[in-house]
Protein backbone atom coordinates (compact mmCIF):
# COMPACT_ATOMS: atom_id res chain seq x y z
CA UNK A 1 0.00 0.00 0.00
CA UNK A 2 2.92 2.24 0.92
CA UNK A 3 4.66 1.59 -2.66
CA UNK A 4 1.44 2.58 -4.38
CA UNK A 5 1.03 5.41 -2.65
CA UNK A 6 4.68 6.31 -2.99
CA UNK A 7 4.16 5.63 -6.80
CA UNK A 8 1.22 8.22 -7.11
CA UNK A 9 2.66 10.83 -4.90
CA UNK A 10 5.80 10.72 -7.41
CA UNK A 11 3.30 11.31 -10.24
CA UNK A 12 1.57 14.30 -8.62
CA UNK A 13 4.79 15.77 -8.53
CA UNK A 14 5.73 15.34 -11.49
CA UNK A 15 2.81 16.35 -12.70
CA UNK A 16 2.53 20.00 -10.60
CA UNK A 17 5.54 20.43 -12.29
CA UNK A 18 5.97 22.45 -16.32
CA UNK A 19 8.52 20.12 -17.27
CA UNK A 20 6.53 17.00 -16.08
CA UNK A 21 3.52 18.40 -17.56
CA UNK A 22 4.73 19.05 -20.88
CA UNK A 23 6.72 15.45 -21.21
CA UNK A 24 3.12 13.65 -19.73
CA UNK A 25 1.72 15.50 -23.03
CA UNK A 26 4.09 14.70 -25.29
CA UNK A 27 4.03 10.93 -24.27
CA UNK A 28 -0.23 11.13 -24.44
CA UNK A 29 0.07 12.71 -28.08
CA UNK A 30 2.52 9.80 -28.96
CA UNK A 31 0.55 7.22 -27.99
CA UNK A 32 -2.36 8.39 -29.45
CA UNK A 33 -0.75 8.97 -32.46
CA UNK A 34 1.00 5.69 -32.49
CA UNK A 35 -2.67 4.04 -31.66
CA UNK A 36 -4.54 6.26 -35.12
CA UNK A 37 -1.76 5.09 -37.41
CA UNK A 38 -2.02 1.47 -35.89
CA UNK A 39 -5.81 1.35 -36.13
CA UNK A 40 -5.47 3.18 -39.87
CA UNK A 41 -2.71 1.05 -41.45
CA UNK A 42 -3.97 -2.16 -39.96
CA UNK A 43 -7.16 -1.67 -42.64
CA UNK A 44 -4.61 -0.43 -45.41
CA UNK A 45 -2.78 -3.46 -45.30
CA UNK A 46 -5.52 -5.80 -45.01
CA UNK A 47 -6.63 -5.04 -48.19
CA UNK A 48 -3.73 -4.10 -49.77
CA UNK A 49 -3.04 -8.36 -48.96
CA UNK A 50 -6.49 -8.83 -50.62
CA UNK A 51 -6.11 -6.83 -53.33
CA UNK A 52 -2.67 -8.11 -54.15
CA UNK A 53 -3.97 -11.76 -54.05
CA UNK A 54 -6.69 -10.79 -56.68
CA UNK A 55 -4.26 -9.60 -58.68
CA UNK A 56 -2.19 -12.96 -58.56
CA UNK A 57 -5.42 -14.60 -59.22
CA UNK A 58 -6.50 -12.19 -62.21
CA UNK A 59 -3.04 -12.41 -63.50
CA UNK A 60 -2.75 -16.40 -63.37
CA UNK A 61 -6.49 -16.71 -65.02
CA UNK A 62 -4.82 -14.40 -68.11
CA UNK A 63 -1.86 -16.97 -68.14
CA UNK A 64 -4.52 -19.43 -68.62
CA UNK A 65 -6.76 -17.47 -71.35
CA UNK A 66 -3.52 -16.79 -73.15
CA UNK A 67 -2.52 -20.60 -73.12
CA UNK A 68 -5.77 -21.54 -74.43
CA UNK A 69 -5.84 -19.01 -77.12
CA UNK A 70 -2.86 -20.10 -78.65
CA UNK A 71 -3.79 -23.79 -78.85
CA UNK A 72 -7.04 -22.28 -80.17
CA UNK A 73 -5.48 -20.07 -82.88
CA UNK A 74 -3.20 -23.46 -83.37
CA UNK A 75 -6.00 -25.46 -84.60
CA UNK A 76 -7.42 -22.59 -86.44
CA UNK A 77 -4.02 -22.47 -88.66
CA UNK A 78 -4.11 -26.29 -88.59
CA UNK A 79 -7.27 -26.67 -90.02
CA UNK A 80 -7.20 -23.85 -92.29
CA UNK A 81 -3.69 -25.70 -93.91
CA UNK A 82 -6.08 -29.13 -93.99
CA UNK A 83 -8.84 -27.24 -95.61
CA UNK A 84 -6.29 -25.77 -98.46
CA UNK A 85 -4.74 -29.16 -98.51
CA UNK A 86 -8.15 -30.73 -99.42
CA UNK A 87 -9.38 -27.75 -101.92
CA UNK A 88 -6.21 -28.46 -103.55
CA UNK A 89 -6.86 -32.52 -103.75
CA UNK A 90 -10.72 -31.56 -104.39
CA UNK A 91 -9.55 -29.67 -107.80
CA UNK A 92 -6.98 -32.28 -108.38
CA UNK A 93 -8.86 -34.59 -108.79
CA UNK A 94 -12.60 -33.27 -107.86
CA UNK A 95 -15.88 -35.13 -106.23
CA UNK A 96 -18.26 -35.53 -109.76
CA UNK A 97 -17.68 -33.40 -113.00
CA UNK A 98 -18.57 -30.26 -113.16
CA UNK A 99 -18.17 -29.02 -116.79
CA UNK A 100 -18.47 -25.22 -116.11
CA UNK A 101 -15.48 -25.16 -114.25
CA UNK A 102 -12.99 -27.20 -117.04
CA UNK A 103 -15.01 -24.79 -119.56
CA UNK A 104 -14.18 -21.62 -117.59
CA UNK A 105 -10.38 -22.76 -117.18
CA UNK A 106 -9.67 -23.81 -121.01
CA UNK A 107 -11.39 -20.82 -122.32
CA UNK A 108 -9.07 -18.93 -119.83
CA UNK A 109 -5.87 -20.74 -121.31
CA UNK A 110 -7.30 -19.75 -124.84
CA UNK A 111 -7.22 -16.56 -124.41
CA UNK A 112 -3.76 -15.70 -122.33
CA UNK A 113 -1.99 -17.92 -125.28
CA UNK A 114 -3.93 -15.69 -128.17
CA UNK A 115 -5.79 -18.60 -129.46
CA UNK A 116 -9.54 -18.34 -130.13
CA UNK A 117 -11.56 -21.47 -128.76
CA UNK A 118 -13.85 -22.50 -131.25
CA UNK A 119 -15.14 -25.53 -129.62
CA UNK A 120 -15.21 -27.69 -126.54
CA UNK A 121 -17.29 -31.39 -126.19
CA UNK A 122 -16.83 -33.80 -123.61
CA UNK A 123 -17.42 -37.44 -123.94
CA UNK A 124 -17.32 -39.83 -120.77
CA UNK A 125 -13.68 -41.90 -121.59
CA UNK A 126 -14.26 -45.95 -121.61
CA UNK A 127 -10.35 -46.80 -121.13
CA UNK A 128 -9.57 -44.91 -118.09
CA UNK A 129 -7.54 -47.55 -116.35
CA UNK A 130 -5.00 -47.48 -119.43
CA UNK A 131 -4.78 -44.06 -119.02
CA UNK A 132 -1.71 -44.43 -116.37
CA UNK A 133 -1.08 -47.30 -116.15
CA UNK A 134 1.75 -47.23 -113.53
CA UNK A 135 -1.11 -46.49 -111.09
CA UNK A 136 -3.53 -48.31 -109.96
CA UNK A 137 -6.84 -45.94 -110.00
CA UNK A 138 -9.27 -46.11 -106.97
CA UNK A 139 -12.33 -47.68 -108.58
CA UNK A 140 -14.40 -44.63 -108.13
CA UNK A 141 -11.87 -42.91 -110.72
CA UNK A 142 -13.54 -41.71 -114.25
CA UNK A 143 -12.18 -39.85 -116.94
CA UNK A 144 -13.49 -37.62 -119.08
CA UNK A 145 -12.24 -36.90 -122.73
CA UNK A 146 -12.23 -33.74 -123.71
CA UNK A 147 -12.08 -32.33 -127.39
CA UNK A 148 -10.99 -28.64 -127.80
CA UNK A 149 -10.79 -26.66 -130.96
CA UNK A 150 -8.78 -23.53 -131.34
CA UNK A 151 -8.17 -21.15 -134.02
CA UNK A 152 -4.39 -19.72 -134.20
CA UNK A 153 -0.85 -19.47 -135.08
CA UNK A 154 1.77 -22.34 -133.94
CA UNK A 155 3.69 -20.06 -132.31
CA UNK A 156 0.57 -19.67 -129.29
CA UNK A 157 0.28 -23.68 -129.31
CA UNK A 158 3.31 -24.47 -127.29
CA UNK A 159 2.24 -21.66 -124.49
CA UNK A 160 -1.47 -23.70 -124.32
CA UNK A 161 -0.13 -27.04 -123.61
CA UNK A 162 2.28 -25.74 -121.35
CA UNK A 163 -1.25 -23.98 -119.66
CA UNK A 164 -2.55 -27.49 -119.32
CA UNK A 165 0.67 -29.17 -117.99
CA UNK A 166 0.89 -26.79 -114.79
CA UNK A 167 -2.66 -26.48 -114.47
CA UNK A 168 -3.50 -27.83 -110.98
CA UNK A 169 -6.31 -30.18 -112.65
CA UNK A 170 -5.10 -33.23 -114.24
CA UNK A 171 -4.48 -33.27 -117.87
CA UNK A 172 -3.57 -35.93 -120.33
CA UNK A 173 -2.67 -35.02 -123.86
CA UNK A 174 -4.33 -38.26 -126.18
CA UNK A 175 -4.03 -36.42 -129.24
CA UNK A 176 -3.12 -33.05 -131.70
CA UNK A 177 -4.10 -31.81 -135.03
CA UNK A 178 -3.53 -29.22 -136.98
CA UNK A 179 -4.52 -28.26 -140.50
CA UNK A 180 -4.90 -24.76 -142.18
CA UNK A 181 -7.72 -22.82 -142.79
CA UNK A 182 -8.89 -23.01 -146.51
CA UNK A 183 -8.37 -19.33 -147.96
CA UNK A 184 -12.24 -18.59 -147.66
CA UNK A 185 -12.03 -19.38 -143.87
CA UNK A 186 -8.62 -17.20 -143.63
CA UNK A 187 -10.38 -14.25 -145.60
CA UNK A 188 -13.19 -14.77 -142.84
CA UNK A 189 -11.33 -13.83 -139.73
CA UNK A 190 -8.91 -11.46 -141.43
CA UNK A 191 -5.84 -13.83 -141.53
CA UNK A 192 -5.37 -13.70 -138.36
CA UNK A 193 -5.70 -17.08 -137.11
CA UNK A 194 -4.68 -19.72 -140.11
CA UNK A 195 -4.36 -22.64 -138.02
CA UNK A 196 -7.46 -24.76 -136.89
CA UNK A 197 -5.86 -27.12 -133.69
CA UNK A 198 -7.64 -30.18 -132.50
CA UNK A 199 -6.74 -31.20 -129.08
CA UNK A 200 -8.18 -34.69 -127.20
CA UNK A 201 -7.29 -34.61 -123.52
CA UNK A 202 -8.06 -36.93 -120.89
CA UNK A 203 -9.02 -35.22 -117.37
CA UNK A 204 -9.99 -37.39 -114.35
CA UNK A 205 -12.58 -37.22 -111.32
CA UNK A 206 -14.28 -39.22 -108.75
CA UNK A 207 -17.55 -40.73 -109.37
CA UNK A 208 -19.33 -39.68 -106.19
CA UNK A 209 -22.06 -42.32 -107.24
CA UNK A 210 -20.02 -45.44 -106.66
CA UNK A 211 -20.48 -47.22 -103.78
CA UNK A 212 -18.11 -48.34 -101.32
CA UNK A 213 -18.02 -51.89 -100.91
Amino acid sequence: MDAQKSRRQRLNELLETTKGKTYFVVFVTFGFTALMILMGLLPSYSAFVKQLEQNQRRAEHITNLKGKLSVMEDLVVENQEKEAIKNIFNKIMPNGFNQVDYVLEIEEFARTSGLGLNGLTFAISDDVANSIPSVRLDDKVRGMMINIQLDGDREALPEFILDLENSIRLYTIKDLTSIRKSDGELAEDGFLRPYRFTLLVETYYFDTQVQDE
